[in-house]
């Protein structure tokens, strides 16, 4: 199957695949999943997940490819479903993967599948599908929509992800089914939800500079609107990783009037000493 497929790869450079190396491709320490697609009893389809690269929050799908005769038949979105499926049963935030530009078959089955296309990278792509699916604001929505991928609305075009807010670069999650839609952001250079929206709320946090220089002190925003019919009161609890230093806290609790919005300011800086500076 590989061998018959290594024409649609660019780096395979004509060097056809031996079994050692096929078996490499699959197996290995980091592997978590290994997914195939039969027809007749032969092996036609194959994907993996391994665990994240560059961090423990992530899982990666390492391969995936489909013999060129049984592609355009659902195979390969079935394949990847099923890692991306393992990966949210397994408790990780995102799903990483690469491809390259020019694979624009593909493309838009790794959008419809949750993944964005990051700017900037040839071609590097992220999910934060795990992360959306457990989060609680989200969660009314999908226990009443469990068929994420069907509910999910996106651009499927093979270009980079460019979206702002605020001046904050983002990536934005729509969801609908019927007339219930909820909405995800997702803060593209931390890579973790900053904001939402569903049936009785919107929230969005951002800072007030993309980019944070070490020991300088930065506001940071949470805007709060009610959807609602009625009047709310809410708690707002702040947690910081070891490297950030809030040097002012936003009030703890707050009400907001039907239709209403606030919008409050704490301030913060990066401390130049910690070992840990994410963003």
């Amino acid at each position: 199957m590989m061998r018959r497929s290594e024409s649609g790869w660019p780096w395979s450079r004509g060097v056809p695949y031996t079994v050692r190396a096929a078996r490499e491709s699959i197996t290995g320490a980091a592997a978590i999943g290994n997914y195939v697609a039969e027809v007749d009893q032969k092996i036609i389809g194959c994907c993996t997940l391994l665990r994240g690269l560059w961090d423990q929050e992530s899982a990666y799908v390492g391969y995936l490819n489909v013999e060129p005769s049984y592609q355009r038949q659902g195979f390969g979105r079935r394949l990847l479903r099923a890692a991306v499926d393992t990966a949210i049963q397994e408790g990780f935030d995102r799903v990483n993967l690469n491809t390259w530009p020019g694979n624009l078959q593909a493309l838009p089955l790794y959008k419809k599948m949750g993944f964005f296309w990051v700017p900037e990278t040839m071609v590097e792509m992220v999910s934060l599908i795990p992360a959306v699916l457990g989060h609680p604001m989200f969660k009314g929505f999908f226990t009443q929509v469990p068929d994420w991928y069907s509910a999910q609305v996106r651009d499927l075009s093979p270009k980079p992800d460019i979206l702002d807010r605020d001046g904050i670069r983002i990536f934005q999650y729509r969801f609908r089914s019927g007339a219930n839609e909820v909405e995800a952001t997702v803060d593209r250079r931390a890579l973790w939800l900053t904001g939402g929206s569903n049936k009785d709320l919107e929230i969005w946090i951002h800072p007030e500079n993309e980019i944070s220089p070490e020991g300088f002190p930065q506001s940071v925003f949470w805007e709060v609107t009610n959807k609602g019919s009625s009047e709310i009161q809410a708690t707002l609890l702040v947690e910081a990783p070891e490297c950030v230093e809030m040097l002012e806290h936003p009030p703890k609790a707050f009400g907001i009037r039907a239709g209403g919005r606030v919008k409050l300011e704490g301030r913060f800086r990066i401390d130049p000493r910690s070992k840990r500076k994410e963003s």
